[in-house]
């Protein structure tokens, strides 16, 4: 486990029969040539349809995902950027949840999309259609909801452990704790980079001790995935934030 500070950023040889052979041989000499030419050529054929040129530069596609639990809101985001990294729009237009999202050119060339929800396990984006070819990314979209603590007081001179309801933290996955002093308003961010089997965080008595001064803290979490895809058209970057509720604590 890893606490931190937050921070918000052939060709293959021919070989040709030789033809200087003694002339009672020349018309064996002349077929054996012709067939060993057809073989190469054929052979020729084959290494190129197993090994295909390779494909130039692609564009690039950062898909972003925010669900705010404690206004059961979701949000999402798209921005494609051409083979030379400047903005562009997607051809054939993007949905999130199979929903239009909208070109907000303000924005540089951003697409956006907002409802209102509770909770989704899996998001997906489809693009293209029509003369562009249809393409699609998904990524499962985890959660850490209704967390407490083995304590209804903490104690900073204890070591107490953090639950949650929603998978432990996987591969490319983050937990920020977000602790916020409500006399002082004096707010400390947490980073969890890595945890066991199991979802729940050990925080040892060293990082409660960092919740200075004592009294009323306020708490929410921050689940951060990272994921990257690859499509026929573009490399994909998809990042998803669940925002959990905010519960209040006492600490001493």
């Amino acid at each position: 486990m890893v606490f931190s500070l937050w921070r918000p950023d052939l060709y293959p040889e021919l070989f040709i029969v030789d033809t200087n052979r003694r002339q009672r041989y020349f018309f064996t000499t002349e077929i054996m040539k012709q067939i060993s030419l057809s073989f190469a050529f054929l052979f020729l054929i084959a290494c190129q349809n197993n090994n295909p040129a390779p494909t130039g530069p692609k564009q690039s596609l950062d898909l972003y995902v925010r669900l705010m639990a404690q206004e059961n809101k979701i949000s999402a985001q798209a921005e494609m950027k051409n083979t030379d990294g400047a903005p562009m729009e997607i051809p054939g237009g993007i949905r999130f949840q199979g929903v239009n999202m909208r070109l907000i050119p303000l924005q540089g060339v951003m697409y956006q999309h907002s409802f209102a929800a509770r909770y989704i396990p899996e998001i997906q984006f489809d693009w293209g259609g029509g003369k562009a070819p249809a393409e699609q990314a998904k990524s499962d979209f985890p959660q850490a909801a209704n967390f407490h603590f083995s304590r209804e007081i903490l104690d900073r001179s204890k070591p107490d452990t953090l639950r949650w309801e929603g998978e432990p933290l996987g591969k490319g996955e983050s937990l920020v704790c977000l602790w916020e002093h409500l006399g002082s308003r004096n707010t400390i961010p947490m980073e969890i980079s890595s945890t066991g089997p199991l979802p729940e965080i050990i925080f040892p008595s060293s990082k409660l001790k960092e919740l200075e001064p004592a009294g009323q803290w306020s708490l929410y979490l921050v689940r951060k995935r990272l994921q990257k895809a690859e499509t026929t058209s573009a490399n994909v970057n998809i990042t998803c934030e669940y925002y959990s509720q905010t519960d209040t604590m006492t600490v001493k």
